[in-house]
């Protein structure tokens, strides 16, 4: 008889009776008709919560009241039935539809058991979208494809149509998903080829400037998440709405499943806050002349709109829609406080009744460079904390995650729109405004830009050629993608040859872009020289100005002291080459390599180095003693080696010999003067420009000085293919501590300005 109380106690409990989960768990604590058979089902009841037990009853209802005594119902009446209670605006209208759900069966749609319903209702009560919702299309899409002329026709259907691409785009799929281990290879090579061609110096230089425009990506890629995630929400309220519908006046309380499936959608927040901070960080390093303000302002601004049109929206309604003026409030305030009025000529000179710089207190400066000023821009300022501690507070601090954080996103893009906009031009705005405009409402027409721009680019490229060659090679190219989108057409049918016809597009497009962007990234070289250093320091005043009047004190302490000022001067000078040879030689891969194991290092060194094909011959004489030489790899890294040299450059001439300056001068060149270096012959005439260096001791020998190579060009040299070498100095993108020191203060001022201002 216990058993069988146990058993209906257990019906009981998954009806949602709190009398029946008491006596059950009493009966668990004290063994009370529990067995063997029952243990898991009891555990797995109590370990049940009640808004799940309630959720699930009201799915078996649902699943009754639609199926009509089949076994199954489609997702497309579970869609109707959503429709219909969000547009139900009576209790009586809602039974009503209740009562007449068997009569309105269709058989479009998947089918769906009881068993999923269940399952959807203890997935919506943990705050997770239920995994049939994929099954379920509730927005409302037109049944013809979208075409040119509907864009032209409808331009704001279109517009919504490409604002909820965009969204499903960059919000549906994993962040993994745009670095795919399965192309992780083609990862490896692509910075390997971009360490080969730029060098490790510019790549390390130019780490700041990926890592600004890397950050913002990612918090655009986070906000279309967030905004995705709130258009999910709304889903989930109408699943909310349809187990309230069933639930038989039970208290169902769906607030809690609503609370718990914002808290589980917190991650695309974390994202976006730890992308801005490192984007503000990076700020102050930028070169300005690289950032994009106007462009980066207009896209700030269309994001601020967006994100405060939706998280403004308590409730999304075809008859109705609720406003929260809080948060309107909120951004109002935060406006009014953060806008930039001394940039605005309009405000400061014509709108003065606008100007909340009155009344103006005294300014106090607070320790070193921190001033601390209240006006009545300032308590604009401090009203925001207020209005956000409100915001936060609602529904017992429930709010933080409902309201406050996704409000606090808006009001960062806004702060975001106002510091880009404060390095925008008038020009740069509608370059941006127009490329906006173009790509929303004439991103139809892209099809035919993607095949007149490769035959643009390519008669540009080719506008020095031969002009019969011009006229043929552009024709050729431009008829080229016609050709093969009508022989697509003609052997697939007009459906399924859209994609290849797309990355067909997608590939001219780049192309063309290569072929406009290539000669900016590869101007021809001109026929005159480099010019050289600009630097009044010649070698004749370099020995006046390291050499002691008097000969027999001429290594003494303030003469060395005094040469020692000359350290990183630039200079350009002339001369002979005695001698050339190398002094380091380092190969970065071979250190990484030594660690690995022995059959793994030599089947990479075989795939990326090069074969010993030169020692074959000193090898085989030596095998027949030795035979442990076979096991010996046959590859080695030397085409990864990165070598030093020291060039000894005479400075002797007739004129130099009679002043008594004549002397030796030691080149020290980088890899990047491989080439130039390893064709120089004894007696060459060489002109070079770099720094001044000092010695393993730091000082300057006066007898024979140091030079850092930067550019090295060639006079009177026995082979004519010598060219010039110059290389590439990164001097604007060096960091430091200070750069650190001035991110921070950069991200203080991002969130304490005008009340406490970091100079």
């Amino acid at each position: 008889n216990a058993k069988y109380g146990v058993y209906w106690l257990i019906k009981a409990s998954e009806q949602g009776h709190e009398e029946a989960t008491k006596i059950l768990q009493d009966c668990l604590s004290t063994g009370t008709g529990i067995s063997e058979h029952n243990f898991a089902a009891v555990k797995s009841c109590l370990e049940m919560s009640q808004e799940e037990k309630l959720a699930r009853k009201a799915a078996k209802k649902l699943f009754e009241s639609m199926s009509g005594g089949e076994s199954f119902i489609t997702s497309k009446q579970l869609q109707n039935r959503m429709l219909q209670l969000e547009e139900a605006s009576t209790s009586d209208n809602k039974n009503s539809i209740s009562n007449e759900d068997w009569k309105n069966r269709t058989d479009s749609g998947e089918k769906l058991s009881v068993d999923m319903l269940i399952s959807a209702a203890s997935t919506y009560s943990r705050g997770e979208m239920p995994i049939i919702q994929a099954a379920i299309c509730l927005d409302v899409m037109p049944s013809t494809r979208h075409k040119i002329s509907q864009a032209a026709l409808k331009p704001l259907l279109h517009i919504y149509f490409l604002y909820q691409f965009i969204l499903d785009s960059l919000s549906r799929y994993h962040w993994r998903v745009l670095l795919p281990t399965i192309l992780s290879h083609l990862q490896v090579a692509f910075w390997v080829g971009i360490y080969l061609t730029f060098g490790f110096e510019t790549l390390i230089g130019l780490v700041p400037i990926a890592v600004y425009y890397i950050s913002f990506a990612f918090m655009v890629a986070a906000t279309c998440h967030v905004l995705n995630k709130k258009r999910d929400f709304y889903q989930f309220r109408r699943w909310s709405q349809l187990f309230i519908a069933y639930s038989s006046g039970s208290n169902l309380n769906t607030e809690e499943a609503e609370f718990q499936h914002c808290c589980n959608n917190l991650k695309p927040y974390g994202l976006f806050f730890s992308s801005l901070l490192i984007h503000l960080i990076t700020q102050p390093i930028m070169p300005v002349n690289v950032i994009p303000f106007s462009e980066l302002a207009v896209i700030s601004y269309i994001f601020t709109f967006l994100c405060v049109y939706n998280f403004a929206m308590k409730d999304i309604n075809k008859e109705r829609t609720s406003i929260d003026f809080l948060a309107l409030l909120s951004f109002s305030v935060h406006v009014l406080a953060k806008y930039p009025y001394e940039t605005d000529t309009v405000v400061s000179q014509s709108w003065r009744f606008i100007d909340v710089h009155v009344p103006t207190f005294a300014s106090y400066v607070v320790g070193n460079g921190v001033e601390f000023c209240l006006n009545f821009r300032a308590l604009f300022y401090l009203v925001i904390p207020a209005v956000l501690f409100k915001m936060a507070s609602r529904n017992n601090f429930r709010g933080i995650y409902t309201t406050f954080i996704p409000h606090c996103v808006a009001l960062a893009w806004w702060q975001m729109a106002i510091l880009t906009s404060e390095g925008a031009t008038w020009y740069g705005l509608i370059r941006s405004a127009l490329a906006l405009v173009g790509v929303v409402c004439f991103l139809p027409l892209a099809g035919l830009a993607t095949i007149l721009l490769p035959a643009v680019a390519a008669g540009k490229y080719l506008a020095d050629t031969d002009e019969f060659l011009h006229i043929f090679t552009t024709s050729g190219l431009a008829i080229l993608p016609i050709v093969v989108a009508l022989y697509l057409g003609k052997i697939r049918p007009i459906g399924t040859f859209g994609t290849i016809l797309g990355w067909l597009q997608v590939i001219l497009a780049l192309s063309a872009g290569c072929l406009l962007i290539w000669p900016v990234l590869h101007p021809r070289e001109s026929n005159h020289d480099i010019d050289p250093f600009h630097s009044s320091l010649s070698w004749i005043k370099f020995r006046e100005f390291c050499t002691d009047k008097t000969p027999e004190v001429t290594l003494e302490i303030p003469t060395q002291l005094h040469c020692l000022e000359l350290v990183g001067a630039p200079i350009r000078w002339e001369g002979k080459v005695i001698a050339s040879r190398i002094s380091f030689v380092n190969n970065p891969l071979m250190n990484i390599l030594n660690r690995l194991p022995r059959l793994l290092r030599n089947t990479i060194t075989c795939t990326i180095g090069e074969n010993r094909s030169k020692c074959d011959k000193i090898k085989q004489p030596l095998q027949n003693e030795n035979k442990n030489l076979e096991m010996e790899p046959r590859c080695d890294l030397s085409n990864w080696n990165r070598y030093e040299f020291e060039v000894d450059v005479s400075m002797s001439s007739s004129l130099r010999t009679w002043l008594g300056a004549d002397g030796t001068v030691t080149l020290v060149t980088d890899h990047i003067f491989t080439n130039f270096t390893k064709m120089l012959t004894e007696n060459d005439q060489i002109w070079f420009a770099g720094y001044l260096r000092g010695s393993a001791s730091g000082l300057i020998n006066i007898l024979q000085p140091k030079v850092t190579v930067y550019e090295m060009g060639c006079l009177h040299c026995q082979n004519e293919r010598l060219r010039t070498t110059i290389k590439v100095r990164n001097d604007s993108f060096s960091f430091n501590i200070q750069d650190l020191f001035n991110g921070v203060k950069f991200v203080l001022n991002f969130f304490l300005n005008p009340i406490v201002i970091f100079r």
